[in-house]
């Protein structure tokens, strides 16, 4: 079987340093406010390169509280891809603003022509998912600035390359990311010191300015990240190893998605018009794949290629010949 990640592998390769490191702070009787918390935000803040990292349990209440801590004006509107996870819209309904969906380009990222035809007058942020790992496109913050709204980031797939300028952004260390806790985590970065002080206060209940929720990180997802922050690099380098591999041998007979440079290839996808008979292909050889995202999509392009993706294993702890074997089986097909 060549599953989709192989976080059994990854375990076994980190396992007596993840309990070596927990086992310090719990023998101290600290499940949540031990100094492998700032330790980790200090390493995100440094590697994100912005002045200020927050931990949350997960990125998707980063996101939430990070959009409710703005405290907009009631019925402001936020421009979302509508090809994304579905965290990233319900966090905007979260935060009680209101998601207006869009359109998406040939990255998979939010197209900007689309985006401008949808700004109304409570139109407050655009909120750029930067899916499967490329980074943010480098007219961003030109385009925001010309329709006066605020920039908000999803990077929870694009941890370790070139983050947008943006008010915040908010990371994801979720099992099958390249950064992975062994449970579930996320950030909040920025370089604006208020908004990580606001992020701080309200990921414990809050206070009397700041309505808060619970989403502290716990010192064990805290060590395992520690422990996966050093192996980032490594683990980014093997991702994109794999990603060359599957261009170099899949481009005669297969489509793909645009990357843009410094991709972190969280997601590895290829497009087939064929795309349910491939996966079944797949399937029927032991190769695990996944349809990002299987839902019914409005927008025309996000309906496009809703019906003609499918995301491969791309895993760092993939074999050569796991990967060789991927190859081989979509060749046949």
């Amino acid at each position: 079987m060549v599953k989709f990640f192989n976080l059994d592998r990854h375990w076994d390769s980190v396992r007596d340093r993840v309990q070596t490191l927990t086992d310090d702070s719990l023998s101290l009787g600290l499940c949540q406010k031990s100094p492998v918390i700032q330790r980790v935000e200090s390493r995100i803040a440094t590697i994100a390169n912005r002045l200020r990292a927050v931990t949350f349990s997960n990125c998707s209440d980063a996101l939430a509280q990070g959009l409710r801590n703005l405290q907009l004006p009631s019925g402001s509107e936020v421009l979302v891809p509508e090809y994304t996870f579905i965290s990233s819209i319900n966090a905007i309904r979260l935060a009680g603003l209101n998601p207006v969906l869009v359109d998406v380009d040939e990255f998979y990222h939010i197209d900007l022509l689309d985006a401008a035809s949808k700004i109304s007058n409570n139109t407050r942020v655009l909120l750029y998912v930067t899916l499967l790992g490329s980074p943010a496109r480098s007219d961003i913050n030109e385009w925001c600035s010309k329709y006066n709204l605020l920039l908000v980031e999803d990077a929870a797939q694009s941890f370790g390359t070139d983050l947008a300028n943006s008010a915040f952004s908010v990371l994801s260390f979720s099992p099958s990311k390249p950064c992975p806790t062994f449970g579930s985590g996320g950030a909040l970065v920025t370089d604006d010191v208020p908004t990580s002080w606001i992020a701080k206060q309200t990921r414990l209940h809050g206070n009397q300015d700041y309505i808060g929720i619970n989403s502290m990180m716990s010192t064990t997802e805290a060590s395992a990240l520690q422990i996966n922050l050093g192996l980032l690099d490594e683990h980014l380098a093997r991702r994109r190893e794999i990603a060359n591999h599957y261009f170099r041998e899949l481009t005669d007979k297969y489509q793909f998605p645009k990357y843009r440079k410094g991709c972190t290839y969280s997601k590895f996808i290829i497009q087939s018009t064929s795309r349910d008979d491939l996966k079944l292909h797949l399937d029927k050889n032991n190769i695990q794949t996944m349809i990002h995202y299987n839902k019914e999509f409005t927008q025309p392009n996000c309906k496009k290629l809703s019906k003609i993706s499918l995301t491969l294993p791309n895993c760092s702890y993939m074999t050569d010949q796991e990967v060789e074997r991927v190859i081989k089986c979509l060749k046949e097909f």
